[in-house]
This record gives structure tokens, C-alpha cells and sequence, in this order.
């Protein structure tokens, strides 16, 4: 269950969608270096009672995938004992996906298209969200993704989704364990191996064997012998008493399922498989709308495993100064700290700077383009 894999490459459209390979992660057999991704906390959002005073979880399974009954109270009771919610934690089950529904390239785009969102959710920002997805590998297109691929959470560039591959458990014959996977995938969301520093350096996973977030499950074969992968062990349980303690990210927030980083002049949306850079008041994003062109983008514009589509766009021109404001905000987005984000920014920058011949012209040539979206 070891983190990463890096992709190599980029592509993007004339009309200002990008879409490029960038970092994912996921249990895989390849490692991450998890300093890249503490230039945020969005496992605060889970972990403390405030902003989010309530959790809400959406389940989505296809036909055949169901997780049992035991692997959901396991994922309550986990979520309950660490996550500080005043307003409590809801668990949604949804109707199961139908086999001749389920074809998708990714799980992403699978996620994207039944995803439902807090359906009690009051646009306020106090619900935090989590997604599950329990799928067959084997029902995806893309023949890449038909290789049983292990459960996993990608914390780039949406840190709140779980995929099972219940084609990789039944495989491995892993069932009696589905719900010491799934947990495992959960202390990754709420930011264990990752987020802290143990000793001189940062790692993806603990170090110690008997521990839930160790890289790998170890299978008992003996049937005197016990399983010992049962729980987290003493120092990771303290990280998580310490992040609920630590202090809040104030640039993070839920609206909706859409996680929402906000920073100098711009706002980071993201959701599986897709960012959207939105210029102008936040007050104008209704998540519903970014769903929306998540479902409409991301099947077209990152179609193939391991890739992110990247749209640009903003609200009423009427509250946003395009001549000083896009600027600036444009500048600063480019130092963002996420890569994605950057090389997102810089590629659809220079694409409009080569359309335009200066600087001013791009900048009314993005102003125009943003409007619209």
C-alpha cells in the first residue's frame, strides 16, 4: 500500500481547457515524497469541530461491489471516535450502480458522474464531505484502469475520496480485511503519515508493523495466528489528538462536495479529477455549477489515468476589475503551492499570450473567455 506515480507530459485545447498529467497519489507500490503535499490541512476539516461541525459521507457502489454492513459500521465508528463533530457524522448509502451503467475510462469520472453531494448541506461551509467509491476494475475502458488496482485515496488535487477496487480484494482474497483497508485509506484523509514530520524526516506511511497505517497488510494464513493490523498504533493516534488541537487552515472550506482553497485574489475548486481557478467573490460559486462542468469537462478533457482537467473562470465582470485584478490574480496563481495549479496557470497563460502577441491583449482575451465560463 505505498504512495505514488508520477506522469510525465501535458495537453491542452485552444480554447483555454487544460488538461495535463500531474501528481496523484494512492496506496501503490510506488513511494511520494509527503512534503509535497503539506502546503495544506484538509484534514482538519475532518478531524476538529470547527468550521465543519458535521460530517457527511456518500457511498456509491456498484452492483456486486456493496460493501457489507460490518465495513460500514467499521467506517462509523472510526469517524465518530476521531473526527469532533457537534452536529454528528450521517453516512448516506445510494441506490447501487447498475452494471450496464458503470462503464467509465476511471473511477473519477465514475465518482463525478453519481456523486450526489451533502443533500442537507446549507451552503454555509459547517458540512465536511467524504466520498467512497467500491467499483470492479474490471467494468472500467481504459485498459490501464482494468488492472485490479489497490483501495486508495488521491490527496492531489481532492483530498476526499476513497476507491475500492473490490476486483483487487476478491484477487488478493482480502475481503475478511475490507474494512482494515478502508480504514487504512481513511487515516490517510485524515492526514496520518503524511501531514507529520516523525523524526528527520516525512513519510507516507508508519513505520510500525503492527500499525493499521503501515505500507502494507500483512494476511494472517495461520488460523492460531491473530491479526495484528487491527487498529493505529500509539503515535499515530496522537498525531490525530494533536491535529484535532493543532490550529485551523483558514483558506480551506467545504461547499458542498467542492473542496474550496482560498488565497490571494483567486480560489482553488477542486474535485476528483478536476480544479477549477475561479476569479472574482467566492459568493458566486454554487457547487451544484461546479459539479456540473466537473461531469461536462472532465470526461473529454482528461479521459486517460493519471490526469487532471484544469478550467479557468470567473463571475460578473461587473465585480471584477479586469485590468488590474485578473492581473494579479493571475500573478499570484502562477506561485501557487500546488503544482498543479502552476503549470495549469503558466501553460493557459502563454497559450493566450501567443493568441494575443502581448500581455494587455491576453489579458482581455482571458477576461472575455473567463466571463463565459
Amino acid at each position: 500500500m505505498r504512495h505514488i506515480r508520477w506522469a510525465a507530459g501535458l495537453r491542452y485545447t485552444i480554447n483555454a481547457v487544460l488538461c495535463l498529467a500531474v501528481l496523484c497519489t494512492g496506496c501503490t507500490k510506488q513511494s511520494i515524497d509527503a512534503r509535497s503535499l503539506i502546503f495544506w490541512k484538509p484534514h482538519l476539516l475532518y478531524l476538529q469541530s470547527s468550521p465543519c461541525e458535521r460530517l457527511y459521507v456518500e457511498i456509491d457502489a456498484v452492483a456486486g461491489s456493496e460493501p457489507n454492513e460490518d465495513i460500514i459500521g467499521a467506517l462509523r465508528q472510526c469517524l465518530l471516535q476521531y473526527c469532533d463533530k457537534p452536529d454528528g457524522v450521517r453516512i448516506v448509502r445510494n441506490i447501487s450502480i447498475p452494471l450496464e451503467d458503470a462503464q467509465a475510462t476511471r473511477p473519477e469520472i465514475l465518482a463525478l458522474r453519481y456523486m450526489d453531494g451533502p443533500v442537507d448541506s446549507k451552503h454555509d461551509g459547517r458540512t465536511a464531505y467524504l466520498y467512497v467509491l467500491f467499483y470492479d476494475s474490471s467494468q472500467l475502458l481504459a485498459k490501464r484502469y482494468r488492472q485490479a488496482v489497490n483501495p486508495h485515496a488521491k490527496l492531489l488535487p481532492y483530498p476526499a475520496a476513497i476507491y475500492m477496487d473490490t476486483r483487487y480484494i476478491k484477487k488478493h482474497h482480502l475481503s475478511k480485511y475490507e474494512a482494515q483497508l478502508l480504514l487504512h485509506e481513511v487515516g490517510h484523509i485524515l492526514g496520518l503519515t503524511w501531514s507529520q514530520k516523525r523524526g528527520d524526516d516525512w513519510h507516507c506511511h508508519c513505520r510500525d508493523k503492527s500499525c493499521l497505517m503501515y505500507e502494507s497488510y500483512k494476511v494472517t494464513t495461520l488460523p492460531f495466528q491473530r491479526d495484528r493490523q487491527k487498529d493505529f498504533c500509539k503515535l499515530c493516534k496522537a498525531d490525530l489528538e494533536a491535529a484535532r488541537a493543532g490550529e485551523t487552515d483558514p483558506r480551506l472550506k467545504f461547499c458542498g462536495p467542492v473542496m474550496v482553497r482560498s488565497e490571494q485574489n483567486y480560489h482553488v475548486l477542486s474535485l476528483p479529477a478536476f480544479v477549477k481557478l475561479h476569479f472574482g467573490p467566492l459568493e458566486l460559486i454554487k457547487w451544484q455549477d461546479v459539479l456540473e462542468q466537473a461531469r461536462n469537462e472532465t470526461p473529454r478533457r482528461a479521459a486517460q489515468p493519471d490526469t487532471v482537467a484544469v478550467i479557468m473562470g470567473s463571475g460578473d465582470p461587473a465585480d471584477f476589475d479586469e485590468a488590474t485584478s485578473l492581473r494579479r490574480a493571475i500573478e499570484n496563481a502562477e506561485r501557487d503551492p500546488c503544482q498543479t495549479v502552476r503549470l495549469g496557470v503558466n501553460i493557459i497563460k502563454e497559450q493566450f499570450m501567443r493568441q494575443s502577441g502581448h500581455i494587455s491583449g491576453a489579458e482581455q482575451t482571458v477576461s472575455k473567455w473567463l466571463y463565459g465560463r
